[in-house]
């Protein structure tokens, strides 16, 4: 070793050299004598190709001296990712769980030790006792591994294709011919797959309860029996296909036909007349299967292991090229010009985008970018107090720019958006289709897209939003569902919070869409699951309107006062009046008219 340590020492010596090399470089580059500049240029390329050689010379003589060290600590890490995935098996028997736990504690006690001895030696001895001990334990539990995980995604893809057949929405999952050789098995992903199943056969299913109320099927037990069975047919002929498709002799192969068990199929009655989608799919909501996945049995964590390998970086020298500092790129808004907002930081924690969120839209008839310009003074507004208007966003827009071009301002932009909007894709373009008739909780997943679709924009990584009436509702469902983290913070304005009441509700599916009307009722299913539901852990402004005699009380002309305040929200009450169709719920967004709204919104941005 002590031959290294002098060539260290050489090159060493001779890079310090080189780095006083560059330093004049950087002198006469600055004081722009470029005749001397390219002389010494050639110099310091000659010096840096001797150090080349040096270093060629001492890379491979440290690889050979690092290598078995390095070795052992691999094969340290391959213990620790077999054993990983055996601390999810929730099914253990206590003597399995006990086995695992145990080489569990020797694997700790052995990076540790590992650290400590000195020898390379007695290093190696110590990593190949635990290797056998980890392979005494693993195919039992493995194999145990492979078949719940196995289990737990077979029941997925069945229930997924029948969802396909019973109703033609079809969720794309890998084929049998793949699980035939899949080789990474991880239960609690699978597990955490069965909850997002669940979750979206409960969606579906509450946007066609309508459907299933308007067949008005039989109330009789044998109808009821008769949809059991007709979902476990329409399994066992998915399971039968499985088996159809089933490679022979693959590894997993075995294991799936025993899991695959096929059964005779039930007879069953036809139910002419009957359109029978809706509950073929509330049924298959019901025979969905269980959690599966439970808290570990006391198995002890694996420690990470804290010795690194010996990295020998492999540097070559080459021709030495001095590049100049690029300048760092500016942006100009509202006639100033500033850094770009590009590091870490300034994306992180500054200058989120606040999107703006219309309500329902009263009349049908009327277009529905319509509903965006109620937002326009507001946005003018906050331009003049410098947030930069982006204008309009919806689902037809193209993520067709740049990550985060649209944040590089140093300055918080202002976008309107609308969920009235989807697409229809066909092969080779897509068609904007606009959608006024929806449902607030397939509202609420549009509202996901458009998020998305600004973060991608912005490269921001969460939103403020401001919601009118119905947009706020559209809102909270959408916190209620995917959680908060893209979120910063709510401001409702003219929110009915507690749903419609009274010539309101009634007058609603008359001159609106009924879908929309019938989950904005006080009285609805919608209304009762958004109430019972937590409150979303980001600040909610509730800006609520007060002035006007309605037929059930004081509100703002569409919302009673009693159903706008939010319970756990910060709640402003704004006085006003109504004139014939000029409704406080409405004008309250006209900031020449109540001033008072803009400042709850703008002392709201900035807290």
């Amino acid at each position: 070793m002590g031959s290294q340590l002098g060539d260290i020492s050489n090159l060493e010596k001779g890079l310090a050299d080189n780095l006083k090399g560059i330093t004049r470089l950087e002198d006469l580059w600055k004081k722009q004598n470029y005749a001397a500049f390219q002389s010494e240029l050639d110099v310091l390329n000659e010096d840096f190709s001797v150090s080349e050689g040096q270093l060629n010379e001492l890379n491979k003589d440290l690889l050979i001296v690092s290598r078995p060290f390095n070795v052992l600590v691999e094969e340290l890490g391959l213990v620790r990712e077999r054993l990983e995935p055996l601390r999810a098996l929730a099914f253990l028997n206590q003597a399995e769980a006990f086995d695992i736990n145990n080489t569990i504690k020797e694997f700790n006690f052995v990076t540790g030790q590992f650290k400590q001895r000195e020898e390379l030696e007695e290093k190696k001895k110590i990593v190949l006792d635990i290797m056998d001990r980890t392979e005494e334990i693993l195919p039992s539990t493995y194999n145990a591994l492979k078949k719940e995980t196995l289990k737990q995604q077979l029941q997925i893809d069945v229930a997924y294709d029948a969802l396909c057949e019973i109703a033609g929405l079809c969720i794309q999952h890998p084929s049998i011919e793949e699980k035939a050789n899949q080789e990474i098995f991880r239960l609690d992903k699978a597990c955490a797959n069965v909850d997002e199943l669940k979750e979206r056969l409960l969606l579906i299913n509450n946007s066609m309860r309508d459907s299933y109320t308007k067949e008005n099927y039989p109330a009789d037990e044998n109808f009821r029996q008769n949809i059991s069975l007709k979902i476990k047919n329409i399994k066992q002929n998915i399971t039968r296909d499985y088996l159809a498709r089933l490679p022979e002799n693959e590894e997993n192969t075995e294991v799936i036909k025993e899991l695959l068990v096929k059964k005779e199929l039930y007879e069953t009655e036809d139910y002419e007349g009957y359109n029978l989608t809706p509950a073929l799919t509330a049924e298959l909501l019901r025979q969905a299967p269980g959690s599966c996945y439970s808290p570990d049995q006391g198995i002890n964590p694996i420690k990470e292991i804290d010795t690194n390998k010996i990295k020998i970086n492999k540097t070559t020298l080459i021709p030495l090229k001095i590049s100049l500092e690029e300048p760092q790129p500016q942006c100009c808004v509202f006639g100033e010009c500033d850094s770009c907002c590009v590091e870490p930081e300034c994306i992180q924690d500054a200058n989120l985008p606040v999107v703006f969120l219309h309500g329902h839209a009263i009349n049908k008839d009327v277009s529905a970018e319509y509903s965006l310009d109620i937002f326009n003074k507001l946005q003018h507004k906050l331009e003049d107090d410098g947030y930069l208007n982006a204008g309009a966003i919806s689902l037809y827009t193209k993520l067709d720019t740049p990550y985060g071009i649209w944040g590089k301002a140093p300055v918080p932009l202002t976008i309107k958006a609308s969920y009235y909007f989807d697409l229809f894709h066909e092969p080779e373009n897509y068609i904007v289709v606009q959608t006024k008739s929806e449902s607030i909780d397939t509202y609420a997943v549009r509202l996901k897209e458009l998020i998305d679709i600004i973060k991608y924009k912005t490269g921001r990584p969460r939103v403020v939003i401001i919601a009118h009436s119905m947009g706020g509702l559209v809102s909270r469902r959408y916190l209620q569902v995917f959680g908060s983290d893209d979120v910063d913070k709510l401001i409702l304005v003219g929110t009915p919070n507690k749903g419609i009441i009274g010539e309101i509700a009634d007058y609603c599916p008359i001159v609106g869409e009924k879908l929309e009307c019938r989950d904005m009722n006080a009285e609805s299913l919608f209304m009762n699951k958004l109430s019972r539901g937590k409150l979303s852990e980001v600040p909610v402004y509730n800006i609520v309107g007060s002035g006007c005699d309605m037929d059930k009380g004081n509100g703002d002309g569409i919302v009673l006062k009693e159903n706008a305040v939010l319970d756990g929200a910060k709640n402003f009450i704004i006085n006003g009046t109504c004139r014939n169709l000029d409704k406080l719920h409405t004008e309250m967004l006209d900031i020449n008219k109540y001033p008072e709204v803009y400042y709850v919104i703008k002392n709201a941005l900035k807290e």
